[in-house]
């Protein structure tokens, strides 16, 4: 099965395998609610690769189309540059995920994280959870040698 844009493609289940109910085990989120899933592989396709820039405008359109995403006008990342925000509410946390873009280049700026719910959350709402920025990105030919760990090259 080919994955969608995001690399996410929803699961499928056979007439011999039962669906699993919602909230139960690994990888809830795609089984119960595959906005959820869309938005959690976006993120860390964003967090985990290097995407050249028609790649991440691409990216950012298609978040945007994520059932539940709203657009943020106004966003801030941990080091306070200003840029456009996609942001989405994940019901089972009580909070509000928000990835920030620069809004001329779609670069990944980094993301933040509001109480929206305080029970689910345990937290008073408005309150940030969490707060990124990437600072920088480095592309390399090769991986950088590492120095042996502290029990030595023959830790076995």
């Amino acid at each position: 099965m080919r994955a969608g844009a995001a690399g996410w493609a929803p699961p499928r289940y056979g007439s011999g395998s039962p669906r699993p109910s919602p909230g139960s085990g690994p990888g809830t989120a795609t089984r119960c609610c595959p906005a959820l899933a869309q938005w959690t592989a976006a993120g860390e396709l964003l967090r985990e690769s290097y995407l050249p820039p028609a790649q991440r405008a691409a990216l950012f359109r298609a978040v945007k189309l994520i059932p539940g995403v709203e657009l943020v006008a106004q966003a801030t990342d941990a080091a306070g540059r200003s840029g456009v925000g996609v942001g989405f509410v994940d019901p089972k946390r009580g909070t509000r995920e928000q990835l920030i873009f620069a809004p001329d280049t779609y670069r990944y700026l980094g993301e933040r994280s509001f109480v929206v719910d305080a029970a689910k959350a345990q937290a008073p709402v408005g309150s940030q959870l969490a707060g990124t920025a990437e600072l920088s990105i480095t592309v390399a030919d090769s991986a950088p040698s590492a120095a042996a760990g502290p029990k030595g090259p023959n830790c076995g």
